[in-house]
């Protein structure tokens, strides 16, 4: 009986201690750079997120009153923040942090850098169900190592308060209720008022509500991320619309607008509309994006042509705000995926091969679906992400793990994983047909168990070792290297506020990640006039410093006698750490020579 058991549960068991594995993983290596004395982050937008988490849970507020903003116009703060009338406000997304707030609220603040890793592995569960309904039970089990080993995936639990990893939990968890709920849809007569009390219409009904409440969450994290998710559960109603009953699509639609009601409250109370957020260009295009596609109602047959054309070059230009450009897309393509992850493109497009020459013999509408699901958020994603010129990387040429494409283009990865995890099933299997020259019967199938278990242990290791060989040293951005600039960072940090005042203001470039909050920030250079400008009058009620690279002798002189002064303001070395010098930002002293000499 037990041994049934085991054998009949063998690849859920396998899965929950991948899970559990990547858990304990991915938190200590959180906890190893993270303490109650010391929670920061190495990036201005995982800072600004825990900054509002922690406010939200403790004062139940988001928006925080920086007093230095009433003689500052509004530029002290750090970047990923906004000031509104001194207020300041998130330059992100709310759901992650109105979620994680209030688990905070329940178990303590002490955790929120833990919540992301516990919400990765749900994801894992996730994925592992939803491609076991597709895929079957073996490749969902090597998938599911697959994801947990995948290096983005990976990077982005350990860097715990990005958005990306919790918008696909989110979408993992929607995608795989909403199979549950085609699965159980009962096609019958009138099926699409159909209503009753049997097994299938409440399981169909409750994973309804389950897709619609996960999709609710994976928008709040995410709402940009709507540019491909409108077309996508466009595409899977038009395959599909005939199966749902009208029951079951309002129960979604319930459930999606209620997750999103919190996210509505309190874009508004922020940003003076529900459906606005922290980006100012996003709230702009959306306006003018809502106004062209109102024109559509007004087009008549006279003028329909040229106003067409008007309103696509409209939403052309606010949908790729960032710009339009094909051929950087296909080289960031190149650069993020091919060339970054080689071993899983070759094993996708194995697979994929594998894949379309059984399905050409048996067609099946869930396999084209996935297949032009794929390919549809990986135009959208390719071709939007990839227009954009980002600048993680202090270096512009080099092409590395922490910067912004990869964690975009992370719904394209998880998507591929299943092929990988199907070419790894299929050669296994090929393998393991060599067992045929096995002469003794009685030997012949417990050595062909034994000889894919050996391939795809091979293969499915030699994946993991590859793919945490490049997350921890592989890259210039491995974690290796993260955590000694995080620990290097602590110390240039600790000397910083040693030396400033608790009330002081610290100018700075890329330091806000270190400093903010216990020290206000302007994040500027000394090049910038106009906040040269603001500073002249800070410096009145605050004291102000500089931290910046270090100048040469010849840069601060002519600061201090050529520049500054015409804001009547020098600065003064106070201290050096590395390349980095910490200077004081103070009035110009005006004696009795320069005044004969003006």
């Amino acid at each position: 009986m037990n041994s049934v058991w085991w054998r009949k549960n063998l690849e859920n068991i396998l899965v929950a201690l991948t899970a559990l594995l990547f858990l304990a993983g991915t938190a200590f290596l959180v906890s190893s750079v993270q303490d109650s004395a010391y929670t920061k982050f190495l990036s201005p937008d995982e800072t600004a997120n825990y900054f509002f988490i922690n406010n939200y849970a403790s004062e139940g507020n988001i928006a925080v009153f920086e007093e230095a903003n009433l003689f500052g116009e509004e530029i002290v703060h750090p970047r990923s923040i906004r000031s509104d009338h001194a207020w300041l406000k998130p330059v992100s997304f709310l759901g992650i942090i109105l979620l994680y707030a209030h688990l905070a609220m329940l178990v303590g603040p002490q955790l929120i850098p833990y919540f992301t890793p516990f919400f990765a592995t749900l994801g894992i569960i996730f994925f592992y169900a939803f491609v076991r309904q597709l895929w079957g039970k073996k490749t969902a089990l090597i998938a599911a190592i697959l994801l947990a080993s995948f290096p983005v995936y990976i990077f982005y639990t350990v860097r715990s308060l990005f958005h990306n990893v919790l918008f696909v939990v989110f979408l993992l968890g929607s995608a795989y209720f909403l199979l549950l709920t085609i699965k159980h849809s009962i096609i019958k007569k009138r099926a699409f008022l159909a209503w009753s009390f049997d097994r299938q219409t409440l399981i169909a009904n409750g994973s309804a509500f389950l897709s619609g409440l996960f999709l609710g969450g994976a928008i709040a994290s995410r709402s940009s991320e709507l540019i491909w998710l409108g077309p996508l559960f466009l595409l899977i109603w038009l395959f599909y619309a005939r199966r749902l009953s009208l029951l079951t699509i309002v129960t979604s639609i319930f459930a999606l607008l209620l997750s999103l009601l919190p996210v509505f409250y309190w874009n508004q109370i922020l940003y003076s509309s529900p459906f606005y957020g922290g980006y100012s260009e996003m709230n702009a295009s959306l306006q003018q994006i809502s106004q062209a596609s109102g024109e559509i109602l007004h087009i008549n047959l006279q003028n329909s042509i040229s106003r067409l054309e008007n309103v696509w070059r409209v939403l052309k230009d606010n949908i790729f705000y960032f710009g339009y450009h094909p051929r950087q897309s296909l080289e960031m393509f190149y650069y993020y995926v091919i060339k970054m992850f080689p071993l899983l493109c070759l094993f996708t497009a194995f697979g994929f091969i594998i894949f379309a020459f059984k399905w050409l013999k048996r067609p099946k509408k869930g396999a084209v679906l996935y297949l032009l699901s794929w390919f549809l958020l990986s135009v959208i994603l390719v071709l939007y992400y990839g227009s954009w010129q980002f600048n993680d990387n202090p270096d512009p040429s080099r092409f590395t793990i922490g910067n912004s494409y990869t964690r975009y283009w992370l719904p394209i990865y998880i998507m591929a994983i299943p092929f990988a995890a199907f070419f790894i099933v299929r050669f296994s299997k090929l393998f393991a047909s060599l067992s045929r020259f096995i002469k003794l019967e009685a030997w012949r199938l417990r050595g062909q168990n034994y000889l894919y278990l050996l391939m795809a242990s091979l293969l499915t290791g030699f994946y993991i070792f590859i793919s945490l060989s490049f997350v921890f040293f592989g890259s210039e951005e491995g974690l290796m290297t993260l955590y000694y600039n995080h620990f290097r960072d602590r110390q240039d940090a600790a000397a910083i506020l040693e030396s400033t005042e608790e009330e002081a203001i610290i100018i700075t470039q890329y330091h806000d990640k270190q400093l903010f909050p216990e020290r206000k920030i302007v994040s500027a250079l000394l090049t910038n006039n106009d906040v040269n400008e603001v500073i002249s009058q800070l410096v009145k009620y605050y004291p102000v410093y500089y931290y910046n690279f270090a100048f040469p002798e010849k840069d601060l002189l002519y600061l201090n006698e050529r520049k500054l002064p015409n804001f009547n303001l020098q600065i003064e070395p106070i201290k050096r750490r590395g390349p980095f010098a910490l200077y004081l930002v103070k009035p110009m002293i005006v004696n009795d020579e320069t005044l004969l000499a003006q």
